[in-house]
């Protein structure tokens, strides 16, 4: 926001409804377009993509599968969100100063049982997190901490539920489909809105970050 932007603000009846669209198109900068990127930037964004749908495969998310039989209702689109995160210089391989990241995400609010799936995600509590907490502290144990990789995708699809997807350029020259094919979801993917309660993280683990003591 500029000076006249804050001055302006200031002067208005409901500011508040000013700094609402300040967050949105804050929110809006974060995600890139391709068409504003140079040559080089664009091929880094390729990478990143190639290295995500590397993640669908390699965990069993996507098969492909005839569109014929399936009612198109089950079939949703799907896009690409390609973010940048800006991190030191000495992280960034490339060096440019910035980490290129790409997701797959597919538009599950267009899903035919939107309002019937499950969509809880037992998360742990507060008051539980301090639970676990107080006898580590107590009896002075080293806590430690790993990611899971990929977790997220490693969960199984609702068989009650199946779904497919319309899956860009891409994915569909990897796979090497056909105009008569598309993605059957086997695994959760982003954007289903039961994909939090089907995720192996949270079926198994109280997160997705796993917790170890170290006697």
């Amino acid at each position: 926001m500029s000076r006249q932007d804050v001055l302006k603000w200031s002067a208005a009846e409901h500011p508040e409804q000013l700094a609402q669209v300040a967050s949105a198109s804050k929110r809006a900068r974060a995600e890139v377009q391709i068409k504003d990127l140079n040559h080089a930037d664009r091929e880094l964004f390729e990478a990143a993509k190639d290295a995500e749908l590397s993640c669908w495969l390699q965990t069993g998310a996507l098969k492909p599968v005839l569109r014929k039989p399936l009612n198109p209702e089950q079939i949703l689109k799907s896009r690409w969100v390609l973010t940048g995160k800006a991190i030191s210089d000495s992280e960034s391989a490339s060096g440019s100063g910035h980490k290129s990241k790409a997701r797959l995400v597919m538009l599950g609010y267009h899903g035919p049982r939107l309002t019937e799936v499950s969509r809880d995600a037992p998360t742990l509590t507060r008051e539980g997190r301090h639970t676990v907490f107080q006898p580590i502290s107590s009896k002075h144990w080293v806590l430690t901490s790993f990611d899971i990789k990929t977790a997220f995708l490693r969960g199984k699809a609702d068989q009650n539920s199946p779904l497919a997807m319309e899956a860009p350029k891409e994915p569909r020259q990897r796979m090497q489909l056909d105009d008569d094919q598309v993605c059957a979801l086997i695994g959760n993917a982003y954007g289903r809105v039961d994909a939090i309660a089907k995720s192996l993280a949270f079926r198994c683990i109280p997160w997705s970050r796993v917790y170890t003591m170290v006697f």
